[in-house]
């Protein structure tokens, strides 16, 4: 696992920074939300960086 500590707007901006990077598949990287509160797990954005899927904002 490669943390990349951003900060990034929302999950789409974590996952584009991968592509960037060469990992552009889900196996590869995917944008989450951080936290301790086990309600945010399902706050994950995967690639492709030009249409994610998943919850790509944390409302």
């Amino acid at each position: 696992m490669v943390y990349a500590p951003g900060p990034f707007a929302d999950g789409r901006a974590a996952v584009t920074f991968c592509a960037q990077k060469g990992r552009a598949t889900a196996n590869e990287c995917i944008g989450r939300y951080l936290s301790a509160d086990q309600g945010d797990y399902a706050y994950q954005c995967t690639p492709p960086a030009d249409s994610p899927s998943g919850r790509c904002r944390h409302s």
